[in-house]
């Protein structure tokens, strides 16, 4: 949320109409980005396509999050830009693709929608430290003096806690921060997350700043039809959702290695 507070955030409102006029606004404000947005509305609640987004921003990736951060919805050049084209393989679950199978811009899981923000690395360590005063500012006047950091986009889990670690160095870490070491969503992620619990949580262990947590996720968001279900859902009822790691013995080996790693 820090590399995001710089850019647009809108009211969680599934208006279509709202979230291309504050699209619209924000850019006409701020033409050189952030060309990143979070909220309005949960994924799967507004029927947005890149070409939309391409009314109002083609020359650049644009990204926008759902208010769930569970998937979202991105441009043309996005798409491009990752490689995600007509015909060819989704690097992750998933992305959308119309009958001739080209990408719809409708991106339908966080694992997909982190996936995008990491390759066009779109959050950089600057990004979160322009965004921290806003954030603790915040968090400040509600009296929050401690939080869970519920996993950094996967793949810039350094940039953001070389940021954090600097801010504390600084006196400017206004909180304690407890966070993920790193963010398991499917099988492919589980090599790197045991790399990452190994490196950071010797790395960052401070009163104010550590990281002793692993975070997994199980399956999706109701949203956009993707929590794993045992029946059919009642508006779906051709989908029961999915989990994001099948194997049961796997996902019972990747949480006794994070037991093991304290």
């Amino acid at each position: 949320v820090m590399g995001v507070s710089s850019g647009l955030m809108m009211e969680n409102r599934a208006d279509k109409e709202y979230m291309m006029n504050s699209l619209k606004g924000y850019l006409e404000k701020q033409p050189q980005g952030p060309y990143l947005s979070f909220g309005g509305a949960y994924e799967g609640m507004v029927d947005i396509s890149r070409k939309d987004i391409d009314k109002i921003v083609s020359d650049t990736p644009f990204v926008m999050v759902a208010s769930s951060g569970h998937g979202g919805w991105v441009n043309s050049k996005a798409l491009e830009a990752i490689g995600i084209l007509k015909g060819g393989a989704d690097p992750i679950d998933y992305f959308e693709r119309d009958k001739d199978g080209v990408p719809t811009g409708y991106v339908g899981t966080s694992a997909a929608i982190f996936h995008v923000i990491s390759k066009l690395g779109i959050i950089d360590k600057q990004a979160i430290l322009n965004g921290a005063d806003d954030i603790f500012g915040l968090f400040r006047s509600q009296g929050i003096t401690s939080v869970y950091d519920a996993g950094v986009t996967i793949g810039l889990e350094g940039e953001a806690f070389s940021a954090i670690h600097e801010l504390e160095n600084q006196n400017k870490l206004t909180m304690r921060i407890s966070a993920s070491a790193a963010f398991a969503q499917r099988p492919i992620h589980i090599n790197a997350a045991k790399q990452a619990m190994k490196k950071y949580g010797k790395m960052y262990n401070s009163e104010l700043f550590r990281i002793s947590t692993l975070k997994i996720h199980g399956d999706g968001d109701w949203g956009g039809y993707t929590v794993g279900m045992l029946k059919p859902f009642d508006t779906k009822p051709d989908s029961v959702g999915m989990v994001s790691f099948p194997d049961q013995n796997q996902l019972n080996g990747l949480m006794l290695d994070a037991a093991r790693l304290g």
